[in-house]
């Protein structure tokens, strides 16, 4: 059973691991344990990764780990975790802006309307930011 919910994504990303260097990538899915993100060629558990998420703000860097690596035609998805509390911030605010956005598209479905990500960010909070799982300090690894 999964620890964690995993919001989906396809995020671009600079995913640099140790022993492949960089390549750019898209997230699969975040949650508040980490990511899980494509990558051409396997990785070994525990191998450094560096992790760039563009945002509107300014990118972002985050080190991490691979916590695990499976086939997934074309390549590899790997797991990556995030050990300090800075990343583990940066990474809940973006699975919470997931959330938001995946909101929004259901609302637009849903009222057959457009929907500004203000107005679903207003209502998403008001409805669901009480039940989003909270980060303790567990979370670090």
């Amino acid at each position: 059973m999964r620890q964690y919910i995993r919001h989906p994504s396809n995020m671009p990303v600079e995913l640099h691991i140790a022993e492949h260097g960089a390549e750019q990538q898209a997230l699969q899915d975040i949650s508040l344990g980490g990511v899980a993100c494509h990558c051409d060629a396997p990785a070994d558990v525990g191998s450094p990764v560096d992790l760039t998420i563009p945002l509107p703000e300014g990118d972002t860097q985050h080190s991490g780990v691979v916590a695990w690596c499976k086939e997934d035609e074309p390549g590899y998805l790997i797991g990556i975790s995030f050990c300090d509390q800075d990343s583990l911030y940066h990474i809940r605010m973006i699975e919470q802006l997931c959330a938001i956005e995946a909101y929004r598209k259901a609302l637009e479905q849903a009222l057959g309307r457009p929907v500004d990500s203000e107005e679903a960010a207003k209502q998403w909070i008001k409805e669901n930011a009480a039940d989003f799982p909270q980060m303790h300090a567990a979370t670090l690894h």
